[in-house]
């Protein structure tokens, strides 16, 4: 559904993982979300998307409308969706994982040693 659109709109008051905008951008169309949860993770500088802050009629308009004036290309929002694919996620984690072992500054427990054997 997303594919067929000209921009997606996401104005939830609550989410934890952004992944209906993730999937909206990888089907090349750009989304304007709200400011909640984990979404500004997601949506960094150069994500073909708009962020919205404030909680009004006003500011989805205005969202919506600069989405469609920018004219982004589907192809640049599908690549920006790529940093969200499983392999790459992963091996960030397990390298998030790596520095907080090493921060420590002990020997890893064994539970450590086993998240940080990722790859």
């Amino acid at each position: 559904m997303a594919r067929a659109a000209r921009a997606v709109i996401f104005p939830v008051l609550s989410e934890a993982t952004g992944l209906p905008i993730i999937e909206a951008i990888a089907c090349g169309t750009p989304v304007a979300a709200a400011a909640v949860g984990g979404v500004p993770e997601i949506l960094g500088d150069d994500a073909p998307a708009c962020l919205v802050t404030e909680r009004s009629a006003v500011a989805w308009r205005d969202a919506l409308r600069g989405l469609l004036e920018a004219s982004i290309a589907p192809e640049r929002a599908r690549r920006y969706a790529f940093r969200f694919a499983w392999d790459e996620v992963v091996t960030r984690q397990c390298a998030l994982y790596e520095r907080v072992v090493a921060a420590n500054g002990s020997a890893p427990s064994r539970t450590a040693r086993l998240i940080t054997s990722c790859g």
